[in-house]
């Protein structure tokens, strides 16, 4: 009768092994999909987010007066003094050939009243950081604001 418990007692010990080790098993795999899951997640986001700064530039800014073409959130030029928008090649173009006036509202304009306006877009690094990808997320918030209607953006 003792050797039958100490089989049994042993088949139990057994399988409870192969329950923990099933168990462990499935936790790292769950874990894994969960990273996995996460980080496409976050690709995903800052994609989107970036795709929506265009959509932004594109909204608030239309095209460049002088030459018709759509302004890109790589090429966005301003005058200090009135804030219009236009391509950096066609505003430089504009004034170092004589016309010494914005295009648009005729403000006194010269080189030097030419800025870049920039938009910090998120980061598409492959890291699995929650936290960075926040921190990138937070930093693409800080220069462009979700509403249409005012949108941040900063010139140098």
């Amino acid at each position: 009768m003792r050797q039958n418990f100490q089989k049994l007692q042993a088949e139990k010990d057994a399988c409870l092994a192969q329950k923990d080790e099933k168990i462990n098993f499935l936790e790292e795999e769950t874990k894994k999909a969960n990273e996995l899951f996460d980080k496409k997640n976050n690709e995903l986001s800052v994609k989107l987010n970036n795709m929506y700064i265009k959509y932004v530039i594109s909204y608030k800014f239309g095209c460049c007066i002088i030459c018709q073409s759509q302004l890109d959130h790589e090429n966005v030029y301003i005058l200090k003094n009135c804030n219009h928008t236009y391509h950096h090649y066609c505003i430089t173009r504009w004034i170092t050939e004589g016309s010494k006036n914005c295009p648009c509202c005729r403000v006194s304009a010269t080189l030097t009243d030419i800025k870049q306006f920039f938009v910090e877009k998120a980061s598409d690094s492959s890291d699995d950081s929650c936290d960075e990808f926040t921190q990138s997320s937070s930093n693409m918030t800080k220069a462009v604001n979700y509403n249409l209607n005012s949108v941040n953006f900063g010139y140098l």
